[in-house]
């Protein structure tokens, strides 16, 4: 199972926590409670044939916001019994702060997704988010080669009308700037699963953002693929033996087939050399066929 993970960055009382507890816990924050420290939650995400564990990074405005900026990786090694439950067993314990002078620690290494959460209803706000968003693409820009996925995320959809200005400017931000917007509920819950589930297809599909060093793994799948060579080999040694003890058997025409049908094999193996073993099996198959 992969890691995902999420950072949510806003202004105060623009609904980030709530945004979270709807898509973590089903829940619905009625009575306003400031987020004094940087909090995370985990969530394992099932769909189709897939699931990954999502951490969500819930955060603080009295936190400095540039420590949520840090997109630095560490280089993970890794063998194949890690590989059956890496969140537990490539990356460091998460370490939540208590005080501000605790020490933090999600558990990702480098952030791989931002919400950058405004009140709908309240236009500095979104001059927050802006600022943020214009902050992060100069730092990305000049600092690193691989960009995290951002998406703006207009909350408490439910108490604006369509002819809303703010959204207007949100929209026009967002066309501006080619960056996505979406317009959320964490009260009703409008489009919140939605958005989830996109983000988190976003970063899936993009695998540079969460892929970690399986170099040992790829080792494994090459030793046993060459084991499967050698097991061919062994399959062909035997045949080619019991090909000399038919060839005095077989009537002259015959000959000719099976002369060419062995011509063809060793064509087959200077041409194909690493391919599927499945190409090699049909050819013998078809040898056994003209002999028997």
């Amino acid at each position: 199972m992969i890691l995902l993970q999420v950072t949510v960055l806003g202004y105060l009382n623009t609904g980030k926590t709530s945004l979270v507890n709807s898509i973590m816990n089903n829940e619905v924050f009625n009575t306003y409670m400031h987020t004094e420290m940087p909090m995370i939650y985990y969530k394992v995400h099932r769909e189709r044939n897939r699931s990954f564990c999502v951490e969500i990074e819930d955060t603080s405005i009295d936190v400095n916001v540039n420590i949520f900026m840090n997109m630095l990786r560490k280089e993970i090694k890794t063998n194949k019994n890690h590989m059956t439950n890496p969140v537990f067993s490539l990356f460091e314990k998460p370490m939540i702060p208590f005080s501000h002078d605790d020490q933090y620690n999600s558990v990702c290494y480098g952030r791989m997704a931002y919400l950058l959460v405004f009140d709908l209803t309240n236009p500095s706000t979104f001059e927050y988010a802006k600022m943020i968003y214009l902050n992060m693409s100069n730092t990305y820009n000049r600092l690193y080669t691989l960009k995290p996925f951002i998406t703006l995320v207009g909350n408490k959809y439910d108490l604006i009308n369509q002819d809303n200005e703010l959204l207007r400017q949100a929209e026009d931000f967002s066309n501006e700037h080619m960056i996505q917007l979406w317009l959320t509920s964490a009260y009703t819950g409008k489009n919140v699963k939605r958005l989830f589930v996109h983000v988190i297809n976003m970063v899936y599909n993009n695998t540079n953002l969460w892929k970690y060093d399986a170099d040992d793994v790829i080792r494994n799948e090459l030793k046993l693929f060459i084991k499967y060579i050698q097991m061919i080999n062994n399959v062909l040694f035997i045949f080619f033996f019991s090909l000399c003890q038919n060839l005095l058997r077989i009537e002259i025409d015959h000959f000719k087939d099976v002369a060419k049908s062995v011509f063809e094999l060793f064509s087959i193996f200077k041409r194909l050399r690493f391919k599927p073993y499945f190409e090699y099996l049909f050819y013998i198959g078809h040898l056994s066929h003209i002999i028997n």
